[in-house]
């Protein structure tokens, strides 16, 4: 699968192609004394580097896996193209039976071909590989380069909301290890973590800073309808703590106390009401999105998981159980602390079965040691005050520990868990970081 002629030819070329426009990108919007200009490389590197080794490992040491699942999609999606002179609008639009007798015979062979995130994805390979001749390494750096862009910005927006802590929240951001490796090169994961990025960029650029409306809704639209694809449970979480924030930037903008008091309800319910539309309207497009077929479905996916020995014989014993639950707003609100505890702090140390899994236990120790420093530095109740009174805090909080209490709600296996959580890893450590650094004083955007 790699050192192809394709790969020699084009990763290098990719590659300084990334390095030269994020060069000029660097020069000329940071100033050589700021963190973020001296930051820069070393993250952009680190997260070139876990593209191409996450190529390395799956192919000398897994020896197959999703990546390569992604790649060779999508040389059968674009060969068809090719050879049957079909445009990029059917590379978009169609699904794998829609493109005739021919494709279907060819997409048999992949298993992504009736899979509609994998499929997806395979897509967006399919039209990187437009410019890189197909090659999986190329592929990967420009995968990794779209990742560290989307993180990149929520970095900047972060940095920008509580000023002066940017090298903390910059290790929070890009040097985490599962989230640099595990959202580098041709994985869903690391098109989901740059769409992530984006989308919150861009709901604050629209809703909140206004200082580019129109590129704030080109990204929000553009970056949801790719969540909606690959990863919708993102989507999902975000939108009603994105809806909240944005009420309560709205209700920080009133000078009227009776007004400013009604506008809170009013939010929230609002912020409701939109987030049971929109489930309304994924259930009218696809029956999997009613809201009990979505409990339904994280029961069934725990259970395949726990109960497909793929995921625990070969993984070296793996996996975890957090129990059964009864797909009902009771039965997962009772699984809630231990499913949470899962997503954020598992695997334990002892559970650890191999040195990957060791490495993921490690690293979930230093997160559990950092959440207990933070919750003994400061009494227990300063620390949710500052949390729900301040808009940002309370969105970058709330949305990862939920996103990490459904990862461990649906997911029973470590390998899983460590990949499904990245998304909520940056959130949830710049929360913790701006409690832990920034005295109270500066927490003034207040709910």
């Amino acid at each position: 699968m790699l050192f192809s002629f394709a790969d020699i030819f084009f990763g290098p070329l990719w590659l300084i192609i990334i390095v030269t426009g994020s060069l000029l990108f660097r020069n000329r919007y940071y100033e050589k004394n700021e963190i973020s200009f001296r930051l820069f490389f070393p993250a952009l590197g680190i997260k070139l580097f876990g593209g191409f080794l996450l190529g390395l490992i799956y192919q000398f040491v897994y020896k197959y896996g999703d990546t390569f699942g992604y790649h060779y999609s999508s040389e059968l999606i674009w060969d068809y193209l090719v050879n049957n002179n079909k445009n990029l609008i059917s590379l978009w639009t169609a699904a794998p039976s829609s493109f005739g007798d021919e494709l279907e015979k060819i997409a048999g062979i992949s298993i992504y071909s009736n899979n509609g995130p994998a499929w997806f994805t395979s897509k967006i390979v399919a039209f990187i590989s437009i410019f890189t001749g197909h090659s999986y390494v190329a592929n990967g750096f420009i995968l990794s380069a779209y990742a560290f862009s989307g993180i990149w910005f929520f970095y900047r927006s972060v940095c920008s909301t509580f000023p002066g802590k940017d090298l903390w929240f910059g290790l929070a951001c890009f040097f985490v290890p599962s989230v640099w490796f595990w959202g580098s090169g041709v994985m869903k994961d690391s098109i989901a973590l740059g769409s992530l990025g984006f989308l919150y960029f861009g709901w604050v650029e629209l809703l909140i800073k206004g200082k580019n409306r129109i590129l704030g809704f080109i990204l929000v639209l553009l970056m949801a309808f790719i969540l909606f694809k690959i990863k919708v449970y993102i989507l999902l979480t975000f939108i009603p703590f994105a809806g909240i924030i944005g009420v309560l930037e709205l209700r920080s903008g009133i000078n009227n106390p009776k007004l400013k008091s009604i506008v809170l309800p009013a939010g929230f319910v609002l912020a409701s009401c939109i987030s049971y539309g929109i489930l309304s309207v994924l259930n009218q497009l696809d029956k999997r999105f009613a809201f009990e077929t979505l409990l339904e479905y994280a029961l069934l996916h725990q259970q395949d998981l726990l109960n497909n020995s793929m995921y625990y014989v070969n993984g070296g014993g793996s996996f975890y159980d957090i129990g059964k639950f009864e797909p009902t707003l009771q039965g997962i609100s009772r699984k809630f602390i231990p499913a949470t505890l899962a997503g954020l702090f598992r695997p334990w140390i002892w559970e650890s079965q191999n040195l990957v899994m060791f490495l993921s236990a490690f690293e979930s120790l230093i997160i559990l040691l950092l959440t207990i420093y933070t919750l003994l530095n400061q009494k227990i109740s300063e620390f949710f005050v500052k949390i729900f009174t301040n808009r940002y805090l309370f969105m970058w909080f709330m949305f990862s520990v939920f996103f990490l209490f459904a990862v461990g709600l649906t997911t029973s296996n470590f390998g899983t868990l460590v990949r499904y959580r990245i998304p909520a890893l940056p959130f949830y450590l710049c929360s913790i970081l701006a409690l832990l650094h920034i005295p109270e004083k500066t927490i003034n955007s207040k709910i």
